[in-house]
């Protein structure tokens, strides 16, 4: 997901190195971790109007101009094991992965222009204030 905008990867390390600063980014002493941090980036992003990233609904494989199969796409989902048991090979994600696949496939295709103070703003008015 990091890889859709280049503002994220800022974000994310601005973020971590405000909560390592304040003491609330070691998973050890009961506080965020890293990756509870990151998914949060990751939720605000898409709360965006327009977005930043998109949600997992918009880059579904196998809905290619069918939105309406986006409920059964999304209990589809909770598959099995990650892992084929017979193979031991990893099973392929239900989703598009690949930025340029997710740009070029036309799902989401809108474009958030605002500056890395203003996502910024806006993470920690929808984290301090819901």
């Amino acid at each position: 997901m990091a890889a859709l905008d280049p503002r994220i990867p800022c974000l994310g390390r601005f973020i971590k190195h405000w909560a390592s600063r304040r003491r609330i980014n070691n998973r050890s002493e009961g506080t965020l971790s890293t990756y509870t941090l990151i998914l949060q980036l990751f939720y605000a992003m898409q709360k965006r109007d327009p977005p930043v990233l998109p949600l997992v609904t918009h880059i579904l494989k196998g809905l290619e101009g069918n939105p309406g199969e986006v409920p059964k796409a999304v209990n589809r989902l909770q598959l099995p094991p990650e892992m084929d048991d017979r193979s031991g090979e990893l099973r392929s994600l239900p989703f598009l992965t690949d930025p340029m696949m997710i740009r070029e496939d036309g799902r989401f295709c809108e474009q958030n222009t605002e500056s890395l103070g203003e996502l910024l703003r806006g993470f920690f008015q929808l984290w301090g204030h819901q």
